[in-house]
């Protein structure tokens, strides 16, 4: 099997699904110039992890944009049998990158478990080229999210499988 440049791969599934809308969900390697242009071109939408220290002219904008915008954030509550699953969201459009126009959602959550208050919070940074709005972050973020659920998913019965097979 020969090994191709991973720039082949968009035109041959845009050749194949040519209306198929798609959303690309992507770790904190992808946010490049070059793969904002794959998407652009292929007419896709992305949700891409922002690691702290990449971009770091777009992370200054925001810090600078954050400061005038406070107040567009986004809020979610789910409520489980045994714990609270509570999501804070800010989040800022019109941000220069290059030739790019991105969106930032910033999400913080907390697990509280029933008599044993708050255990664990998290926080999650995306860029996406999504429309973003106080009632639409939550789910951007957690569609940025999905990348990282599949792989814990898929390592979890890749580990479960290896036990079978003990």
């Amino acid at each position: 099997m020969s090994k191709r440049p991973l720039s082949d791969y968009p035109s041959k599934i845009k050749k194949m699904f040519p209306r198929l809308p798609i959303i690309i969900i992507a770790d904190g390697l992808y946010p490049t110039q070059g793969f904002f242009d794959i998407c652009k071109r292929n007419n896709w939408h992305y949700a891409v992890t922002l690691k702290d220290g990449s971009l770091r002219l777009l992370q200054e904008e925001i810090a600078l944009e954050r400061r005038l915008v406070p107040n567009q954030k986004g809020e979610s509550i789910a409520f489980h049998k045994d714990h609270r699953t509570k999501l804070l969201c800010h989040w800022l459009s019109g941000l220069e990158y290059k030739t790019h126009m991105l969106n930032w959602v910033e999400c913080n959550g907390e697990v509280s478990v029933k008599n044993q208050g708050v255990i664990k919070g998290q926080r999650f940074v995306h860029i996406t080229d999504m429309e973003l709005s106080n009632t639409l972050c939550v789910g951007v973020s957690q569609t940025g999210r999905l990348r990282q659920k599949i792989e814990n998913e898929g390592m979890s019965c890749s580990v479960n499988q290896e036990n079978t097979n003990l």
